[in-house]
């Protein structure tokens, strides 16, 4: 489960993963079934959970991935990587809770 962690890289790393699975302890619960979209966010590929509650997305301003709600680095609650990797436990921010898993 999980990937390497590389801490210090400022770009996302290029793994051809079609799907993703979220697990964990997070609240809201973003687990699920994650697809991988046609087309780019922030010129890389991004997912977004079977039933489209939650998007996983890297953001250009943070220089890592996350998990929110809406497509958007300006949108409420999400959780974050803090790595370039998009796989691997994420973090809270913004009054989420929890540790999330993108494996």
């Amino acid at each position: 489960m999980g990937g390497h962690r590389h801490f210090g890289c400022s770009s996302p790393e290029t793994i051809p993963i079609e799907t993703l699975t979220v697990t964990g302890d997070g609240d809201p619960s973003p687990n699920g079934l994650y697809l991988r979209q046609v087309g780019l966010y922030n010129n890389q590929k991004f997912y977004r959970r079977d039933d489209t509650a939650y998007s996983i997305w890297w953001s250009e301003t943070w220089g890592e991935w996350g998990i929110s709600v809406v497509l958007d680095e300006s949108g409420d609650y999400w959780y974050r990587s803090g790595v370039a990797n998009i796989l691997g436990e994420y973090t809270p921010h913004d009054g989420f809770t929890g540790n999330p898993i993108v494996s």
